[in-house]
């Protein structure tokens, strides 16, 4: 309970504070210079008159109605050349799928990773900040070192496999406003895991960084780094240590892409 209570909280806390920063709902865009300015008309004339002289008499003098009056947009959408569609006031939902390789370390720590894979689901908002909800699984194998009285250390290994569950805070932005953008992500996340000796499950915290490329209004290229921090009793090196919790750290470079709607 105090987990989700926590958690609620960090999404609520964030949009505070994005809302605090300026973000709004409102188009805004650094993609035109013309954009978010005044209405500029152009100046013409309201009334062309021209008088016509014949001889003896006057004519009526001949009018022509005023031009229509044209004004520059002073909002526009995301036109796909370049930015990423938020920095233009739209917002999005999307999914990804991504794939990469595990690395690990920590106290008592022998593994080796033998794949990775996940998916995301959320939101962005106008102004670039965002809530995801992920999943994410891997596969590992740990070197085992158990003592025996009287005779040399056995050395075996664990297989088993992980999953995790999670929300995250998430940003974005182009770089230099071309199709190119970086991006990071933080937040908590729920882990479990099978087929060790000793099994467990428990609460970690996870982040990412990594850059992307725009393809267009609907799929993006993204290339990056899943850092995960789990309290865990699984897969321990040394057998000696079965029971024990300890920060295991995982590191999981990938790529993935991306479908907005």
């Amino acid at each position: 309970m105090r987990i989700r209570q926590l958690t609620v909280g960090f999404v609520v806390g964030l949009f505070v504070v994005g809302s605090l920063l300026g973000c709004s709902s409102t188009a805004r865009s650094a993609l035109h210079d013309d954009v978010a300015m005044a209405p500029k008309p152009i100046a013409t004339p309201d009334l062309a008159v021209d008088m016509v002289r014949t001889e003896g008499e006057m004519v009526q003098p001949a009018t022509v109605p005023a031009p229509r009056r044209m004004y520059y947009s002073q909002a526009r959408g995301w036109d796909g050349c370049c930015g990423l569609p938020c920095e233009s006031g739209c917002s999005d939902w999307h999914v990804r799928g991504l794939v990469g390789w595990p690395f690990f370390t920590g106290d008592s720590t022998s593994m080796e990773g033998c794949y990775y894979f996940g998916v995301d689901a959320g939101w962005t908002s106008p102004c670039c900040w965002g809530v995801d909800v992920f999943a994410r699984f891997f596969g590992a194998e740990a070197d085992r070192n158990i003592a025996v009285a009287g005779a040399p250390n056995y050395t075996g290994t664990d297989s088993g496999e992980w999953g995790t569950i999670g929300i995250k805070a998430t940003w974005q932005n182009s770089i230099s406003n071309s199709k190119w953008f970086y991006y990071a992500g933080i937040g908590p996340e729920h882990y479990w895991n099978t087929g060790y000796l000793v099994e467990d499950d428990g609460f970690g915290g996870f982040a990412e960084v990594g850059i992307g490329y725009v393809l267009n209004r609907h799929w993006r290229l993204r290339a990056g780094l899943d850092i995960h921090a789990l309290s865990t009793k699984a897969a321990q090196e040394n057998a000696a240590d079965d029971g024990d919790r300890r920060l295991l750290w995982v590191f999981a470079p990938n790529v993935g892409v991306e479908f907005n709607f």
